[in-house]
């Protein structure tokens, strides 16, 4: 929670010092930031929907049609196996994905905030 809060207050200041400093008007400024809010958020929504597993059948079709293509050795199909049995992989892979969902969410809700104020400010 904290990473989200930290990542919202820094994408707001970052976006007012950045774009402040740039001499741009205030419209052009409310625009950028929702932008890039909604880029954030949508940023965040794929990595969510990757890291619960939903298009895991769409990426298993596609690998098998790859291997069919392609044909893969078995050196290279036991470290595919080995990196599947391993926990400590999996577990720093579910690690980082859950900050990036998190760090893209907080930037992407800074900025959308940000936008929003810049409209009620107008």
């Amino acid at each position: 929670m904290w990473k989200f809060i930290i990542s919202l207050i820094l994408s707001a200041i970052c976006s007012v010092v950045l774009w402040g400093s740039d001499g741009i008007g205030t419209l052009k400024l409310v625009n950028e930031a929702f932008y890039w809010g909604i880029i954030g958020l949508t940023s965040g929504a794929f990595l969510l929907i990757l890291r619960t597993g939903f298009l895991g059948l769409l990426f298993e079709g596609f690998y098998k049609i790859q291997s069919l293509v392609t044909p893969r050795s078995r050196a290279m199909q036991r470290v595919d196996d080995q990196l599947k049995e391993d926990r400590g992989f999996q577990f720093w892979k579910e690690r980082v994905m859950r900050a990036g969902i998190t760090v893209c969410f907080g930037i992407g809700a800074g900025l959308s905030l940000l936008s929003f104020a810049g409209v009620l400010m107008m």
